[in-house]
């Protein structure tokens, strides 16, 4: 058998030696990235691609910037749990088991440390003050643009600290603006009114930014066929019926353009108000809540048992 030559320190000038340490360190740094990326993206496959290149990518903390422009300081398992992703983390746990299961338990409990369920309904109960403030001040004539600046103003202030802890959303905030905008409805004029359109567009449209990859492509979709039909997510940003469009914007805060601006998204298409009236929209938020509750109930069984019921599903355990 033939040995492979390795080079020792002194066998190589020391320009070389940190030369070959900074490619190293490069590649290290640029699979990182791209990890990180793919997970930001719920991109399964290149998520796991990224990681059996380097493993070791599972251990090291970075930052990456959401669509909405906040920034998230975690561990790959980490970020995925706070976009709720369970496919990915299930996929991520797998690895991190190989390399250091205690990994596992201190990176959920570091991410959903004691008491982190509290902050999360303080931050929800703000969330739903901010929306219902909207929209009592879409309803006085004259104070509509006023109203949406205040809105748009909260959600970009707390995109100005970054996420270390809890999840990135709370998918009942969306919820609840779809509630208020059944809610008011027929008060700010019925379908196609000003009003209606301003909330739904500028309103529900900006909330629709934070939403994390997961709970976008159930958006990009028709949320009663995945319900009655028990079917698994499509992993794609484009629009079902306007394949054409992604779900995710661009540097919106520029054009200010697109979604949360021109429109929002639901059941696979843009639009400037909801086609369905009352009644129908109702039933729509029954199948949003549904999905909703099936999610975090795996969620929370994933973070509970840090994953051991999954790993001993696929007989690691």
């Amino acid at each position: 058998m033939s040995m492979r030559r390795v080079d020792s320190p002194e066998s190589k000038s020391s320009m070389e030696y940190q030369d070959d340490k900074e490619t190293k360190e490069t590649k290290e740094a640029k699979t990182q990235s791209q990890l990180m990326l793919a997970i930001l993206e719920g991109n399964l496959i290149a998520a796991e691609k990224q990681i059996q290149e380097d493993k070791t990518a599972l251990l090291v903390k970075s930052s990456v910037r959401h669509y909405s422009q906040r920034d998230i300081e975690a561990t790959p398992l980490q970020l995925a749990l706070a976009m709720q992703d369970v496919d990915l983390a299930i996929i991520i746990i797998k690895y991190l088991y190989e390399i250091d299961p205690q990994q596992i338990i201190q990176q959920i409990t570091e991410q959903f440390p004691h008491g982190w369920q509290f902050d999360e309904e303080k931050q929800l109960q703000e969330d739903m003050l901010a929306l219902r403030r909207a929209v009592q001040g879409i309803e006085r004539d004259g104070h509509e643009m006023a109203a949406i600046a205040q809105f748009k103003q909260y959600i970009d202030d707390k995109a100005k600290n970054p996420l270390k802890s809890g999840k990135f959303f709370d998918f009942r905030a969306l919820l609840y603006a779809f509630k208020l905008r059944n809610e008011y409805f027929d008060r700010f004029g019925g379908k196609d009114s000003y009003k209606n359109i301003l909330y739904w567009t500028q309103v529900v449209g900006y909330l629709e930014r934070l939403l994390p990859p997961f709970y976008a492509f159930a958006l990009c979709d028709r949320i009663d066929l995945l319900v009655l039909n028990k079917l698994e997510v499509h992993r794609d940003a484009s629009l079902r019926y306007s394949p054409e469009t992604s779900f995710f914007p661009a540097k919106v805060s520029v054009s200010r353009s697109g979604l949360g601006y021109d429109y929002a998204i639901e059941g696979g298409r843009i639009s400037r108000s909801h086609r369905f009236d009352v009644e129908k929209f109702e039933k729509l938020i029954n199948y949003f809540r549904q999905f909703n509750e099936s999610n975090e109930k795996q969620f929370l069984e994933l973070i509970h048992d840090h994953g051991k019921h999954w790993l001993s599903q696929c007989n690691i355990l």
